[in-house]
């Protein structure tokens, strides 16, 4: 199998708005579309979107730049795992 994978959309945040103002406020967004193929005859085989989001926040001081965005990435991969188990 081959993966291909597709960034539809991402939205960086702001932690700031997410510390201040919470309820959404400065989400981390990242949408992706993962497309299986067969290597030999490039036949789709599965295709799904997943959507993930880090709303939170976490200790201003010391906390990681990427943090979010690896909290929303988290969010993706455990989606494709779902439809990779629900598919099989």
């Amino acid at each position: 199998m081959v993966l291909w994978t597709t960034i539809i959309d991402f939205k960086p945040g702001n932690r700031a708005l997410r510390y201040a103002v919470g309820w959404g406020a400065g989400a981390t967004k990242i949408k992706v579309r993962f497309v299986f193929k067969d290597p030999i005859s490039g036949e789709e085989k599965l295709m799904t979107t997943a959507q993930g989001k880090f709303l939170g926040f976490i200790s201003v001081v010391g906390s990681s730049r990427n943090h979010a965005v690896n909290e929303a990435s988290g969010d993706v991969v455990d989606a494709l795992i779902r439809d990779i188990k629900k598919n099989r």
